[in-house]
């Protein structure tokens, strides 16, 4: 067995953000594990990762909160909102390649809060900026 880590991610993501990213980024918030997504993935190291598709979608019995993820338009303009919560073995390093994809499209300014995660063993978060 291994060792997960918890992670925590919210943002807004921008009204110009590319529609393959849109699609991506919907497909994964509706994972369903009989689809296959490989034609659509961007080529960006997060999606050669083992467990890319377990963001926003597992849990284990070391961290409280439920896993969630929720990528939706908002009520009023046009950007999207990303919330993310889950807890999941971070062996590839799934989590930072995550943020690294993602942060891009994220509308946020320079030192903005963007989220946290925590390895099971450490005292501290790490905590996420853009």
């Amino acid at each position: 067995m291994g060792m997960y880590t918890d992670f925590c991610f919210d943002a807004i993501i921008r009204s110009d953000v590319p529609a393959n990213v849109v699609t991506v980024l919907c497909q994964m918030r509706d994972f369903d594990r009989n689809k296959s997504l490989e034609k659509i993935l961007p080529d960006h190291p997060f999606f050669r990762c083992d467990r890319w598709a377990q963001i926003g979608h597992c849990c284990s019995a070391y961290f409280p909160a439920e896993p969630r993820f929720i990528f939706e338009k908002r009520s009023f303009g046009n950007d999207y909102v990303l919330n993310l919560r889950c807890n999941l073995k971070n062996y590839d390093n799934e989590i930072e390649r995550f943020i690294d994809w993602v942060k891009p499209y994220v509308d946020a300014g320079p030192g903005e809060f963007l989220g946290f995660y925590r390895y099971e063993e450490a005292a501290h978060p790490t905590l996420v900026y853009m």
